[in-house]
């Protein structure tokens, strides 16, 4: 009884392993990309003998030849490897982690204020579902209220603050360039 799916072993003759080794001509299955130089050796070797074979036959038969796990391990990393802590630093982007941990504060009270809903509408009877999202909308006005600008005002503010206009740029060139657009 044969198992789908298997193939069966090959019967490596003198040709099939000159063949092996032409389809190994300029790929080296050592190293970082070792996965990715099989599969092109796979794909030359399974065309040139016209069989169905899989890599890991290949790769059985490599390691009878060679010792791969030594070829693996003396291959030189074409990368640094080391990994160092990094942070950006203060002088430059102190302002920018100011932002973000403000935004991050404000989101987890949003995520806190919705995990308190949610475990309050848990609680209610399903009959005062309605009631539930009304309330759930009131809030969200509220906390949109408690910044006392709207969304693009704000937006606007920021943008202003981070991209300052270049002061040899005419103020109105933007509305010069969309009124020839048009």
């Amino acid at each position: 009884m044969a198992i789908k799916g298997r193939r069966e072993d090959l019967d490596w003759n003198v040709d099939m392993e000159v063949q092996l080794f032409y389809a190994m001509r300029g790929h080296k299955p050592v190293g970082v990309n070792r996965h990715f130089q099989m599969a092109c050796v796979h794909d030359k070797f399974r065309n040139s003998i016209q069989k169905d074979v899989s890599s890991q036959q290949l790769w059985d038969h490599l390691d009878t030849m060679y010792d791969m796990a030594a070829l693996h391990e003396s291959e030189i990393v074409p990368f640094p490897n080391e990994e160092s802590e990094f942070t950006l630093p203060d002088s430059e982007y102190s302002n920018l982690l100011k932002k973000d941990d403000k935004q991050k504060g404000r989101e987890e009270d949003r995520l806190s204020r919705s995990r308190d809903s949610l475990t309050e509408e848990k609680e209610t009877p399903a009959s005062s579902g309605k009631q539930v999202l009304k309330d759930r909308q009131k809030e969200i006005r509220e906390a949109e209220a408690a910044d006392n600008t709207p969304k693009r005002k704000r937006a606007t503010r920021q943008n202003q603050q981070e991209y300052p206009q270049k002061p040899n740029s005419p103020a109105g060139a933007s509305t010069v360039l969309k009124r020839r657009r048009t």
